[in-house]
């Protein structure tokens, strides 16, 4: 049986082998860059050291008993987020004002520097009373909460949105008749329509894909902390973290609507 010999690459089949190497290890980074997040920069590497992240997001009351002064609680999805950031990171998170704040998610007044954004959000619906036609929504309302991603996808259209500060602040406008559509996820709106008071509502049959979901801004400009933030955003979504957020979101929004059925407010 003839002997087998194993003989070292000469200079030329070496610097070949190191090129592909090389080549494969950049492909790994671009496809995979949430396992291989760049270190964040001085703006998040602060709040590494300091053990807080400080974080502004959207804030509302919810339907309550209450007689008193309603205070304002973090939005879900934000909320979530805002958390999972913070784990990354491996500090703790404090939700405050924006002029505080070293991140800021769907804020209602971006700063200047683009956003970090989380990639597509769940398929969009909308909901109108039975007997629209449902044609085009040229010209018409559409309920909305603040930083729908739905929003610039309803406004493609010819729509005009109309922002309330929660979905379920835009579901009771729509139902005052404020507009004449109401947007949102599809699975949160299918679970309204199980609802006694939404049985003169139907969903239509249009689709709302938006490609982006969720934006997070940066307090100040810092490259290495976008770079490591959106790496994050990215971890998020392929964990099924982006997924499980909204459905919470689809929880919270039949349980608070269930709660004004019952006369509690939310104002």
């Amino acid at each position: 049986m003839p002997e087998l010999t194993l003989q070292r690459p000469g200079r030329q089949w070496g610097g070949a082998l190191l090129l592909a190497g090389g080549l494969l290890l950049l492909a790994g980074y671009t496809l995979y860059p949430a396992q291989h997040p760049p270190p964040p920069g001085p703006l998040l590497a602060a709040a590494r050291e300091a053990g807080v992240l400080k974080v502004a997001l959207r804030s509302y009351p919810r339907p309550t008993l209450s007689r008193e002064a309603l205070v304002p609680e973090p939005d879900l999805l934000d909320a979530q987020l805002a958390q999972y950031l913070g784990s990354r990171l491996g500090v703790a998170v404090r939700f405050t004002a924006p002029a505080d704040a070293q991140l800021l998610i769907n804020p209602a007044q971006p700063p200047r520097q683009p956003p970090a954004s989380l990639r597509a959000a769940p398929e969009g619906a909308l909901l109108a009373l039975r007997r629209e036609a449902g044609a085009s929504l040229a010209g018409q309302s559409v309920c909305v909460a603040q930083g729908s991603p739905w929003q610039a996808e309803v406004e493609k259209h010819g729509a005009r949105a109309q922002p309330y500060p929660s979905t379920l602040r835009a579901s009771v406008a729509f139902l005052g008749g404020e507009c004449r559509y109401l947007a949102d996820s599809r699975v949160a709106l299918d679970g309204l329509l199980k609802l006694p008071e939404w049985r003169f509502y139907r969903r239509l049959p249009l689709a709302l894909n938006a490609p982006v979901d969720a934006r997070v801004y940066l307090a100040a400009a810092d490259p290495a902390s976008q770079a490591w933030l959106q790496g994050a955003l990215a971890r998020w979504h392929a964990d099924g973290g982006q997924a499980s957020a909204w459905a919470s979101h689809a929880d919270e929004l039949l349980s608070d609507s269930l709660k004004i059925a019952d006369g509690l407010s939310c104002h």
